[in-house]
């Protein structure tokens, strides 16, 4: 797609201009036709580098330096990379890239803004992209919201790209700029092309590096498996966390857990095995059999020894003759 096509597109798009309906017919057919194609023509070198080595990055302290290249050649003075939603991929090592100052994330985390952040609020609503203006700005919270994160160098204006993938986990890429709104559209306009193909590579990247490694030798003991089992079906979990000796220690089998799976927390681990549907491979257990009827248990086949070759024979003719 040649420069003036990709101006024109962005323009019909992200501005307020009125074409003729043949006009934005032809359009159409255009955009069809580059998004129906495997190449991806960007408007500068820099652009075209970037995506190249976002395409090979394998590091996630290397995407976080390519996006922030992305965003400067842009104009923007931030870029943020978040987990949206898990769906049903594995847990993520890591759930967030950003530009951030350290002081901004304490200050984030400390106050619970994920519970008022609009930008969160919309993504988790929306699948493409969105301007932070057309998230819901007007409520006194949200105001607050945007004052503390200007004193911290974070811009209410910018835009953000959410990608649902196939195993329905949701991501999304922001960039933002302390501009205002006029200024943030203008380069949004000019750039929505470019950051969209960016953020689908980034994002890409940033699943394949931040997803938990589940291969062959991470998977879980027979006892591991039992003790997060336990976890989902005791009505109080904090009983399955104490010292069970058939385990051995509690600290023990939960950092075994913990390091095999890359997770944080033991609730993290439960959640991987129930995705994986692990647990419909545990053995059947005493406590979880439920006694047999009283007609069948003269047969005494529990109680014979395996070593005891009569035995079993001779229960065995005992049980066929009950049968007849």
């Amino acid at each position: 797609m040649t420069h003036w096509v990709q101006v024109i597109l962005e323009d019909t798009v992200w501005g307020q201009r009125k074409l003729p309906d043949h006009v934005i017919e032809g359009l159409k057919r255009i955009k069809e036709m580059a998004l129906s194609s495997d190449v991806v023509q960007f408007r500068t070198q820099e652009f075209e580098e970037i995506a190249d080595e976002l395409s090979i990055c394998d590091d996630l302290n290397e995407l976080s330096l390519l996006l922030w290249r992305a965003a400067t050649t842009c104009g923007f003075q931030h870029f943020c990379l978040f987990v949206v939603n898990q769906g049903n991929s594995p847990t993520f090592a890591s759930r967030m890239c950003n530009s951030y100052l350290p002081e901004w994330i304490e200050h984030y985390q400390r106050n619970s803004f994920q519970y008022v952040d609009p930008i969160f609020a919309k993504a988790n609503k929306t699948n493409g992209s969105f301007l932070f203006s057309e998230a819901s700005n007007s409520s006194p919270v949200v105001q607050a919201f945007w004052e503390d994160a200007e004193r911290y160098g974070v811009g209410r204006n910018g835009v953000c790209y959410v990608i649902t993938r196939p195993d329905s986990s949701r991501i999304a890429l922001s960039f933002s700029t302390c501009d205002i709104k006029e200024i943030a559209d203008a380069k949004i306009r000019l750039n929505a092309f470019d950051l969209g193909s960016i953020a689908q590579l980034a994002i890409e990247c940033f699943c394949y590096n931040s997803a938990v490694s589940l291969s062959d030798d991470n998977v879980l003991s027979d006892d591991e498996l039992r003790f997060l089992h336990l976890l989902t079906t005791n009505s109080n979990p904090e009983v399955a966390l104490s010292l069970i000796p058939t385990f051995g220690g509690n600290e023990s089998i939960q950092s075994s857990i913990r390091r095999k799976l890359g997770v944080q927390t033991i609730f993290q681990a439960v959640s991987i095995a129930c995705s994986k549907q692990w647990f419909d491979k545990l053995p059947f257990y005493r406590d979880e059999i439920v006694s047999s009827c009283d007609s069948l248990s003269g047969w005494g086949i529990a109680g014979v020894k395996k070593n005891d070759s009569n035995a079993v024979q001779t229960t065995r003719l005992q049980c066929a003759e009950n049968l007849r």
